[in-house]
Order: structure tokens, then sequence, then C-alpha cells
């Protein structure tokens, strides 16, 4: 099929129907960057942050990329001891690829923790609830700050109280 298009464009471009530099429109320049047009495109990078997560200093890193030909995000979360570096908790996360307000994915985490995600998108924020309303469930908001040079991720644990805050971290955007 690329092939056949090449050739239409050629044949175009010979028969003086199409300007020849159409074909090959970023011939000697950088390719133009594609534009962040999602909040899952904003949140891209190398998060850290540091503080007393589950009790010990320690050291947040998040890791947000396309992943699978871009038809989703993941997410790499740890959490290390800020002294000798051993990893005390981490997860990984797909969430699926969209410009919609809401999309889908799924959580698994070094405590052994398997939970769907259903996710929704606000203009500086991901509010993603985890689990099932027959088991374990909990919510999680990263939200951006600071021109999206800075990221708060709290979440939140279902109990039969209510909701129960339990982990929040300002995490900094790092160099890749």
């Amino acid at each position: 099929m690329r092939l056949m298009v090449i050739m239409i464009a050629a044949a175009l471009a010979i028969a003086g129907a199409l300007p020849l530099a159409a074909l090959a429109p970023n011939e000697g320049k950088e390719p133009a960057a594609a534009p962040a047009d999602t909040l899952l495109d904003r949140v891209s990078g190398r998060w850290v942050a540091q503080g007393n997560s589950f009790g010990p200093e320690t050291v947040s890193e998040l890791d947000w990329a396309k992943t699978l030909d871009g038809r989703f995000y993941r997410i790499d979360y740890r959490i290390q001891t800020a002294g000798n570096g051993r990893i005390i908790f981490a997860g990984t996360g797909h969430y699926r690829a969209t410009k919609a307000k809401a999309t889908s994915g799924y959580w698994a985490d070094s405590g052994g923790e398997l939970h769907p995600l259903s996710v929704r998108f606000t203009d500086d924020r991901i509010e993603t609830i985890w689990g099932r309303a027959d088991g374990k469930m909990g919510r999680t908001h990263y939200a951006l700050e600071s021109g999206d040079t800075a990221m708060r991720v709290t979440d939140w644990l279902l109990s039969p109280e209510g909701w129960r805050q339990f982990n929040t971290a300002l995490f900094t955007r790092r160099a890749p």
C-alpha cells in the first residue's frame, strides 16, 4: 500500500500536479516534533521525589512513556530506601492511549496486586480508580503543577469508613 502511494505521488510530481518537494517535505530538516496533545503526553518522562513513603526516608521514581507502537502509555513506579537504594515497592501500569477524556488499563506490582484501571482526565490531572468493587479498591491522582515541572501523586484506599489517603509525594521532572 505504501509503495502504491509513493508511486502515485511520484507520477503526480512528474506530471506537474504535485510539487516534487511534497514527496520529501522534511528533506534536509530535522523532523517536526509531535505536539503534546494529551495529558499522557505531558506527563511522559522521568520524575523523582524524596520523602518518607511507607516509613523510612525514600526516593521515588516515576517513568511514563509511550509503548507498544504508541497504543499504550506505560508507567513504571519504584520506591527505594534513600540510604542503600533497596527497592521496597515497584509497580507497572499500562494506560490505553486516547484523546478522549477517559480510558482504561491495568496495574501490577511487587506486592502481587493486579488491578484493572478506570481512568479519567481533567486539564491537569489523571484520576485513576484501581481494583474492583468486590475486592480491594483504591484511587491515585497524578496532578501536574508549576507549569508541568512538578507532579503531585496522591493515593487513597477505600475502607468501610470511606476513602483513606495513604501516600502523597511531590515529584519533579528529570532530564532523560
